[in-house]
C-alpha cells in the first residue's frame, strides 16, 4: 500500500535516503555495510546484488540467466527479457517498405525506414529565425 501513499517508511541512517519496500532498503545498505553476500562460483569475486553477479557470470559461462521461450534470445537481466517478452505482445500493425521489420508507433516505423533510405534525419529548421539546425553527426 506505500507505493500508492507515497509513504517511505525505511530510512537509512547512514545517508537519509528512504524507501518504500523493505528489501529495497536492505539491498541499499549492502553499499554501506560493504556486505557482498553473491559470490562467483569461478572466479574469488562477490557481490553486493544479484543482478551484478548475473552480469558477471554471463561472459563466464557463456549463458545469460535470463531466456525468452518467444524468440531465444538470453539476457543478463530479467528487466530486460521483461521487455523483449512485451515485444512479442505487442501488435505491431506499421510495416516497412523495404523489408518485413513491423513497428507499434510511427516515429520507430520512420527511423527504421531513414536506415534503409540513408536519409539524414537531424537537420531541423528553426521557425523563429530561419536557420537549419544540425545535429553533431552532421
Amino acid at each position: 500500500m506505500c507505493f500508492h501513499t507515497g509513504e517511505r517508511p525505511y530510512s537509512c541512517e547512514v545517508c537519509g535516503d528512504t524507501f518504500t519496500y523493505r528489501n529495497s532498503f536492505s539491498r541499499h545498505m549492502h553499499t554501506h555495510t560493504g556486505e557482498r553476500p553473491f559470490s562467483c562460483e569461478i572466479y574469488d569475486k562477490t557481490f553486493t546484488h544479484r543482478e551484478n553477479l548475473n552480469k558477471h557470470m554471463c561472459p563466464d559461462t557463456g549463458k545469460q540467466p535470463f531466456s525468452c521461450k518467444v524468440c531465444d534470445r538470453e539476457f543478463a537481466e530479467s528487466s530486460k527479457l521483461n521487455a523483449d517478452i512485451h515485444t512479442h505482445m505487442v501488435k505491431k500493425p506499421l510495416s516497412c517498405g523495404f523489408c518485413d521489420k513491423k513497428f507499434t508507433d510511427s516515429s520507430s516505423l520512420i527511423g527504421h525506414m531513414r536506415i534503409n533510405t540513408e536519409e539524414r534525419p537531424f537537420r531541423l529548421s528553426c521557425e523563429v529565425s530561419d536557420s537549419k539546425v544540425h545535429d553533431q553527426l552532421s
